[in-house]
């Protein structure tokens, strides 16, 4: 096995996708730089100078400031190994500020009943069961919401049991079900009968 995939051994794929693009960025802007010769004020030209490439997702767009700070956590990551292995004495990138990312994020904003009753009536029927479920469960992530299996449906107590598998520990406590997610799922059960809603 080799050092990068023992490295990578206990990352999901996807992680690992991303950090492969994450160091050729970085690998772009420093190669033939010595370490010792990285300083605060290079990593924030770095930064500065990502922030204002182009977005390959959002044509029109620069990158966003989230994605320049993971750039920077991979870079911090790679220079702490620089300094655990004593072939520089302190890490420069530690020194430089992260974009906030708070301000890049789009208001939160809640549906209308209008809205709300026009998306369920355009979705598909198993959908329209994960999107009421997911409602009236406290908005859960999509992914939490679309694994539940029949088996974490306590139908006596009415309450759902997550699991360990979220993304939050106390996303793992039992929920209640609402009247009208417990009769969604109960028709959906008698009409579908299969191991997960």
């Amino acid at each position: 096995m080799g050092r990068e995939q023992a490295h990578f051994a206990s990352i999901s794929e996807g992680t690992v996708k991303g950090y492969r693009v994450y160091l050729k960025s970085l690998k772009a802007f420093f190669e033939g730089i010595m370490l010792t010769k990285i300083t605060p004020k290079m990593v924030e030209e770095y930064r500065d100078h990502r922030r204002q490439q182009p977005s390959i997702r959002y044509k029109g767009r620069t990158l966003k400031g989230a994605t320049v700070n993971r750039e920077l956590e991979c870079l911090t990551c790679v220079l702490d190994l620089a300094v655990h292995r004593q072939y520089i004495s302190e890490n420069p990138a530690r020194a430089v500020k992260h974009f906030n990312e708070l301000r890049e994020r789009p208001d939160k904003q809640m549906l209308t009943l209008d809205q709300e009753n026009r998306i369920l009536k355009a979705a598909a029927p198993h959908l329209r069961v994960g999107i009421i479920l997911l409602v009236q469960t406290g908005g859960r992530t999509y992914s939490e919401g679309f694994r539940l299996r029949w088996d974490q449906v306590d139908w006596e107590r009415r309450l759902i049991r997550f699991g360990s598998d979220v993304k939050t520990p106390g996303s793992s406590e039992p929920l209640p079900l609402t009247d009208l997610a417990y009769q969604v799922l109960l028709k959906w059960k008698e009409g579908l009968g299969s191991d997960s809603p």
